[in-house]
């Protein structure tokens, strides 16, 4: 007895969501969409949803500092490669305030990029660690290997940093900002032992820039979709782990409190993919027809 194509395919797509996960990891489906925008956590929520938790990096303010830049440039030097945020401890729980206007290392469930109370965030502050981590755990729960896919995300700039008379920042760092002005996303395609930096997403605090602008005050950054190479195969059944990374301000308190909401990652569509490739052997085919 034999299946319908179309049955065997749908047998393959319900194998693909009913993969065994990890407890902590969230699902890039079959479509190759996966979204977050943090509102299941409700007003009085003290936990993320799954796949997602609040991480610190142990250290000082001056643990990562920029040593060159300028603010329309990414300055280098703050986290020099992915080694430094492999690791970290799990926050106890996430503290609820829609005005996070003290620093604390758990994280805020905090209102999101809109201000909406019903509108929900996870927001930083870090404080007498070198820097706080907000972290995805995302399976591939798609029939395919992934080599590149797309990232976007708003980050909610909550409180400016105080200004310090008696220090001068970094080349580019905005007087009162953090040394890094916003996150900074990194990956890992090994469940965390190893991280690479997405240099394209590195926070500048001022324009104009192709990177990501967050500037020293009160508002929303929107970063576009964003294609993320990856240094290997993100296979089916494996995880991806992303993290977004802010480092601890050396200007003295309050440092800048910034949030992360409308995180969205997606791949091709097959149907894009196989339309591509079909229309590479068209051209190839027309181009020999010519040579004959």
């Amino acid at each position: 007895m034999f299946r319908t194509k179309s049955v065997q395919v749908a047998a393959i797509m319900l194998a693909a969501t009913c993969l065994t996960l990890p407890a902590t990891a969230a699902l890039l489906g079959p479509s190759g969409v996966y979204s977050e925008n943090f509102d299941s956590m409700g007003t009085a929520g003290t936990a993320p949803p799954s796949g997602w938790q609040v991480l610190t990096i142990t250290g000082a303010s001056n643990t990562w500092i920029n040593t060159t830049g300028s603010n329309s440039t990414p300055a280098v030097g703050a986290i020099p490669n992915g080694t430094s945020v492999a690791g970290g401890t799990a926050s106890a729980g996430l503290v609820v305030s829609d005005n996070p206007t003290v620093n604390q290392n758990n994280g805020f469930n905090a209102t999101g990029a809109t201000g909406a109370t019903s509108d929900r965030g996870i927001a930083t502050a870090p404080t007498g660690v070198a820097g706080s981590i907000i972290e995805l755990q995302l399976t591939n729960g798609t029939l395919s290997p992934i080599s590149a896919p797309s990232v976007s995300y708003d980050l909610r700039r909550y409180q400016p940093g105080a200004d310090n008379a008696t220090r001068t920042p970094g080349a580019g760092i905005p007087e009162g900002s953090e040394e890094l002005p916003g996150y900074w996303l990194f990956y890992s395609l090994d469940n965390g032992a190893t991280f690479t930096a997405v240099n394209t997403l590195i926070p500048v605090g001022a324009g104009p820039s192709s990177q990501p602008i967050v500037p020293n005050t009160v508002g929303v950054t929107s970063v576009s979709n964003t294609l993320l190479p990856l240094s290997g195969t993100w296979n089916p059944g494996s995880n991806l782990v992303l993290r977004w990374v802010d480092d601890n301000a050396i200007d003295p308190s309050p440092d800048e409190i910034i949030g992360l909401d409308n995180v969205r990652v997606t791949v091709p569509e097959p149907s894009v993919i196989c339309l591509t490739c079909l229309g590479a052997i068209a051209l190839a085919a027309f181009a020999d027809r010519r040579l004959v």
